[in-house]
C-alpha cells in the first residue's frame, strides 16, 4: 500500500488530518496481537480516546479511503500494520 494507496496524493492530503502512525508486525508481534491484527495490511484509525472506529484489513483504493476517512472525527490517530 506504501506505493499505492499511501502514495495517492489525494490520500496524503486526507491523512494530514490524522497522527499517522506504521508498525511492522513482523518487528512489533506485541502490539500486532494487542490490535488484534489477523491479515496484512491492516489499517485502524483510533478516535481520540483511544477507542477504535475504523477498520481495513486487506488493501485499499485510494479514492474508496479518502471517502472512509473523510467521515471520521479530525482527532483520531491512524494505525497502518503492513
Amino acid at each position: 500500500m506504501d506505493r499505492t494507496t499511501f502514495s495517492d496524493p489525494t490520500v496524503q492530503t486526507a491523512l494530514k488530518r490524522f497522527v499517522f502512525l506504521k508498525v511492522d508486525a513482523d518487528q512489533h508481534p506485541d502490539t500486532a496481537r494487542y490490535f488484534k491484527v489477523v491479515g496484512m495490511p491492516t489499517l485502524i484509525v483510533l478516535g481520540a480516546s483511544g477507542d477504535e472506529i475504523y477498520r481495513q484489513v486487506g488493501p485499499i483504493e485510494p479514492g474508496e479511503l479518502v471517502q472512509e476517512l473523510s467521515g471520521l472525527p479530525q482527532a483520531s490517530v491512524v494505525v497502518s500494520r503492513k
